[in-house]
């Protein structure tokens, strides 16, 4: 294990680096901010099943409009979900698809969210709701919505 000196580069955010007395760390991992302050960004968090697939088919329709914005997957817990939405106001992230394992843990971290995102079959259980399925970043407030349609149609992009 090699310890850095004073003339070498500090590690990369997703390496290792130097903790108290010298012994080595493990950083966390760290997202990507936008290259471009005009480019806006949107991702995946959570299990979204055929995410690839999503993935290209809105990055064609940004590219096909001439939109500058992208769709990146962005690996997302329970437990790491409090960060990934300060990243949208960090790094100006527009908006998220979320998976349905974070669909309604994702609820109380929202500023608002849709009634339809909050309803519920009225044979359900309240812990049965739909849940958010779309986070969108307006203007430093977050919006939890419960349809790709009601997503699309927030962001103006029709897949």
């Amino acid at each position: 294990m090699m310890l850095l000196d004073a003339q070498m580069q500090p590690p990369s955010p997703r390496g290792r680096g130097l903790g108290e007395r010298g012994k080595m760390i493990t950083l966390p991992q760290v997202t990507k901010p936008r290259t471009s302050i005009h480019r806006e960004l949107y991702g995946i968090i959570g299990h979204v099943p055929d995410a690839g697939n999503i993935l290209r088919e809105w990055n064609a329709a940004f590219r096909e409009r001439g939109i500058d914005a992208s769709m990146d997957l962005y690996p997302t817990t329970e437990a790491n979900l409090p960060e990934r939405l300060s990243e949208m106001f960090h790094f100006d992230r527009r908006g998220y698809i979320v998976g349905k394992d974070l669909a309604k843990a994702i609820i109380p971290l929202l500023d608002r969210v849709e009634p339809s995102a909050r309803r519920r079959p009225s044979s359900a259980k309240a812990s049965e709701g739909k849940g958010v399925a779309f986070v969108a970043n307006k203007d430093g407030v977050l919006l939890g919505m419960s349809s790709k349609e009601e997503s699309q149609a927030e962001q103006g992009v029709h897949v």
